[in-house]
């Protein structure tokens, strides 16, 4: 949303977002626009994610290659046998180093978009207060709470970089050679978006919860947004129903009927973002 670009710009973008807004600005999307600044984390989970599968995948061709691994017309699609257990587990102790490497990695860039969003929330919150009349609040560090869910949440995906794409490959899943999901620049950065969105949005609940002066959120759209953010949109946007602050904007297990018609089945809750990739947001209702 518009509202809320330049603050999560700062957390999930990655080079064709900042390329993007060089040609909205009248610049030149070859310009090195980010020059002498940090990468976002986004930038760094989705260099640590790719780093993660290419080792996967030299492991993998290599057990092709070398038999370990049958041919894919000879495996059980889906279903993975004892002796594919036995293979796909040997592959996966032997890159144990690999999957704690990106977890560590992670974890730190996940806890940075933690503390974006709580930054962001802050002073997102303090201009509707002053607005209102009100004096603003000052930034609480971040919970210990959040700083275990960056740990756990780390560990989660760095298990479907090493664990869980080993497993797919070695019962079958994938029809050919090649990456569970797609190859490894875009599902890096799919998971480089999506995580970061959801850490920068956790990280915003965190502080309005601590400010005390936010117990409910609304919906915020973001521009071009699918059928199913609409859905949401219609459920909890301005003017429509509010949730608790710290409720999901949406729960693992929920099917969501689009406005076009479409239907989602909801795979892991969230504070803002409907789906992969979505870039919607919320905002905080004031007490009054």
């Amino acid at each position: 949303p518009v509202e809320t670009r330049s603050y999560r710009m700062k957390i999930e973008g990655l080079d064709d977002d900042f390329e993007r807004k060089a040609l909205e600005d009248g610049g030149d999307a070859d310009d090195d626009i980010r020059k002498d600044e940090q990468p976002t984390p986004a930038m760094v989970i989705r260099d640590a994610i790719a780093d993660g599968l290419r080792q996967v995948e030299d492991r993998l061709r290599q057990a092709f290659e070398a038999g370990e691994v049958e041919p894919i017309g000879a495996k059980s699609q889906g279903k993975m046998t004892d002796s594919q257990r036995r293979i796909a587990r040997s592959i996966i102790d032997e890159l144990k180093g690999v999957q704690k490497e990106v977890a560590d990695r992670l974890e730190k860039q996940i806890l940075a978009a933690m503390n974006g969003g709580g930054d962001a929330a802050i002073e997102r919150l303090n201009r509707q207060l002053i607005e209102a009349g009100m004096s603003g609040v000052s930034r609480s560090k971040i919970s210990e709470a959040l700083t275990r869910l960056a740990g756990s949440r780390a560990e989660l995906v760095a298990r479907s970089v090493v664990t869980e794409t080993i497993e797919r490959f070695v019962s079958g899943v994938g029809e050919t050679f090649s990456m569970p999901g797609g190859d490894i620049f875009s599902r890096s950065s799919m998971i480089a978006r999506t995580e970061s969105a959801r850490a920068y949005h956790e990280g915003q609940v965190d502080a309005w919860e601590q400010s005390g002066s936010v117990k409910r959120k609304h919906f915020l759209i973001a521009p071009a947004a699918c059928q199913y953010c609409k859905a949401v949109a219609k459920k909890y946007g301005e003017g429509k129903k509010s949730l608790p602050i710290g409720e999901p904007m949406v729960k693992a297990g929920e099917t969501i009927r689009g406005t076009e018609g479409g239907v989602m089945k909801v795979g892991m809750s969230s504070q803002a973002t409907v789906h992969p990739n979505c870039r919607c947001d919320f905002i905080a209702v004031l007490e009054d």
